[in-house]
């Protein structure tokens, strides 16, 4: 796991370790936030409230450029700006996609990948003694501590953070963690290999 690293001028915390806690953190101090007691509650209901929005709520949390994609696709690929950037207001995340032709496909993909990197770099307080309700991933629950859960599934995501949040407070053991998450520290370990975005985070 990664060590916690400080942003100079920033009194530590201990959400302070996550992309997260180091936004929070840093607005604060600049007195862009309002004060508060407890950031990482603060962020992980907002994080996990992005993750539960439609695309057209979370669009409206984002900037969006238009451009010109670059490369094969045919004249109007090249002439019409079709490809989409995606600016996260909140947390300066940024997604973009430019494969299609068509504004509205590339808006969608590039709508999924600011989903996915909420997901896999915003973390947020994980309490393995009390649990959070996630209706999300209990849903996707199976019996024997199973996990069947695809990424077409729309919880998927915020299925992702959750299991990303008790790793790290678990501070990388995986058996504490699925004993939180009330699943088979297998079937984590499955999950975290499934997918090498998901491996990529979970090594930082």
């Amino acid at each position: 796991m990664s060590q916690v690293r400080v942003l100079p001028g920033v009194p530590h915390h201990p959400f302070s370790n996550s992309l997260y806690g180091r936004l929070n953190a840093t607005r604060r101090a600049e007195g862009l936030l309002p004060p508060s007691n407890s950031d990482g509650v603060i962020f992980s209901s907002r994080r996990n409230a992005w993750l539960r929005m439609d695309d057209a709520a979370l669009l409206k949390e984002c900037s969006e450029e238009r451009y010109r994609a670059s490369g094969p696709g045919g004249q109007r690929r090249n002439k019409v700006e079709t490809a989409v950037r995606l600016r996260h207001l909140s947390t300066g995340l940024v997604a973009q996609a430019e494969e299609s032709r068509y504004l509205a496909e590339n808006r969608v993909r590039a709508l999924r990948r600011l989903r996915d990197r909420i997901a896999l770099e915003l973390r947020a307080p994980f309490d393995l003694e009390s649990p959070p309700t996630v209706p999300e991933l209990d849903a996707q629950k199976t019996a024997g501590g199973g996990l069947a859960v695809n990424r077409g599934n729309p919880s998927y995501p915020i299925i992702v953070a959750t299991l990303l949040d008790a790793v790290e407070a678990s501070q990388g053991s995986y058996a504490k963690a699925a004993r939180a998450l009330g699943i088979t520290t297998s079937q984590l370990l499955r999950f975290l290999r499934s997918d090498p975005q998901i491996r990529r985070a979970n090594s930082r």
